[in-house]
């Protein structure tokens, strides 16, 4: 399937303006064996930079819980993170 242990591939965005802005997201957690999961957001009022950055962490914390619940560390494991922010992959891969 692929060379990592995991896959995220995670997205954010906001509708409305201001005050009213009202985040979401969703990402997809793949292991290597094929196994994939999908799991929306909604994040209360965001920015679009907001929700690509809350949804990525969500994710993250979320595989990190997954794996330290069945008693491993996540240091064992490769990661590879699919976005389609250039603001989050500019500053996450510095």
């Amino acid at each position: 399937m692929f060379e990592f242990d995991y896959l995220i591939t995670c997205d954010g965005g906001s509708r409305g303006n201001g005050a009213t802005n009202r985040g979401y997201g969703s990402y997809v957690l793949s292991t290597r064996d094929g196994q994939k999961q999908t799991v929306r957001l909604g994040l209360g009022t965001a920015t679009n930079n907001e929700a690509e950055y809350l949804t990525l962490i969500v994710a993250l914390k979320d595989l990190s819980g997954r794996i330290q619940r069945a008693a491993k560390s996540p240091s064992a494991y490769s990661l590879l993170i699919h976005t389609d922010s250039q603001l989050v992959v500019g500053q996450a891969s510095t």
